[in-house]
């Protein structure tokens, strides 16, 4: 599968922030979900808050929102592996090849430790759940399913590099059969798919959320 450059406006336009270039898109798997279009006709409903639940609603609103912020950043890292990982060692040859495994094992190794940090902290917001508005409650359930789908692609490539790295330093316990290197790619692929599918709604529950407003 080939990464489309209208994924790339994901993030780009909901957070206003760049998401990491990519080079040799048509080498790429398309990892980014295909959110919103720039042309969206969408227009979220102004929900009504109470002002009395201003400084609350205003404090687990900035919140949330920086998750977002901070999901987005893991995101971009994780692509920039994914990338890395594709192009040196996408293949059962490669294996046979010089490449090293080692610190492909390590990039991904990093990057599962800091999605775990992240995930920890995204349920550790259910504990403000009740004073959410109902926005907000919608929102972070939203961003808990896309985030735990994405981690778990992140979790099956923390395997798949772990293994290759054991088999190309010649451990026999990590040895990884042909059969067994396509079958691991079969699940990374559909955890792929899996966490894009989730995508459209984070994309509607984020709208509504970046424009609720507190009315009299």
């Amino acid at each position: 599968m080939a990464l489309r450059r209208d994924c790339m406006i994901f993030w780009n336009k909901l957070l206003r922030k760049s998401t990491p270039a990519l080079t040799d898109l048509d080498m790429l798997e398309e990892v980014m979900p295909g959110i919103i279009s720039k042309d969206s006709s969408y227009s979220p409903p102004q929900l009504k808050p109470t002002l009395d639940d201003y400084p609350l609603f205003e404090q687990f609103k900035t919140q949330l929102l920086d998750q977002a912020y901070q999901v987005n950043d893991l995101l971009g890292k994780y692509i920039k592996i994914h990338d890395h990982r594709l192009k040196t060692t996408g293949s059962f040859r490669s294996l046979f090849n010089k490449v090293d495994f080692e610190q492909i094992f390590n990039f991904v190794n990093d990057l599962y430790l800091e999605f775990d940090d992240k995930y920890r902290d995204i349920v550790a917001m259910r504990g403000d759940y009740p004073e959410y508005t109902k926005v907000q409650q919608t929102y972070l359930g939203c961003l808990e399913d896309y985030f735990e789908c994405l981690f778990d692609a992140v979790k099956i490539l923390h395997v798949i590099a772990n293994r290759q790295n054991d088999l190309s330093k010649g451990f026999a316990k990590g040895i990884l059969t042909l059969t067994e290197n396509l079958d691991w790619d079969k699940k990374y692929r559909e955890g792929i798919e899996k966490y894009r599918s989730k995508g459209s709604k984070l994309n509607t529950a984020f709208d509504k959320l970046s424009t609720e407003i507190i009315t009299e």
